[in-house]
């Protein structure tokens, strides 16, 4: 279990379609969040590139070399007290506004390694960017005490 805490005050990434590990559940706490699912069909001539993804700092991920495309998507929006829950193999991606907080339940580990979906304008996963802890920590008192 776990506390996200979504923010605009840091530069904003760009998430791309990935899975999880897990399955998980997510309570919105406050604020909204629009949680994009998508279909996808493997291919050898697709447009964008599955990659896997480590979460753990110091363990590479194996390289994979599968190509897809994304054949549709369907946004659901959550607000407070609503909740989703997600299988580990369900590419999604999310977009809260500011000062959003969801509690997170998994499940235990189904795989070893997660996947993002990279439409080749970059080969770095989204979710690399790392921000000091310590400015983490001042946004987080913001969003709680606002």
């Amino acid at each position: 279990e776990r506390l996200h805490f979504y923010t605009n005050t840091f530069p904003t990434i760009t998430e791309t379609f990935h899975n999880h590990r897990y399955d998980f559940k997510s309570e919105i706490l406050k604020g909204k969040i629009e949680n994009e699912v998508a279909v996808i069909e493997i291919s050898e001539n697709g447009e964008n590139l599955i990659k896997n993804e480590s979460c753990n700092l110091g363990i590479e991920a194996p390289e994979i070399d599968q190509k897809c495309n994304i054949l549709s998507s369907e946004v659901r929006v959550f607000d407070d007290t609503k909740q989703y829950t997600m299988t580990h193999d369900i590419f999604h991606k999310v977009k809260a506004e500011d000062k959003t907080i969801t509690f997170l339940t998994r499940s235990e580990y189904k795989k070893e390694f997660a996947q993002v979906i990279l439409d080749g304008s970059s080969d770095e996963c989204p979710f690399s960017l790392k921000i000091d802890e310590s400015l983490l920590w001042l946004d987080i008192e913001r969003i709680l005490n606002d």
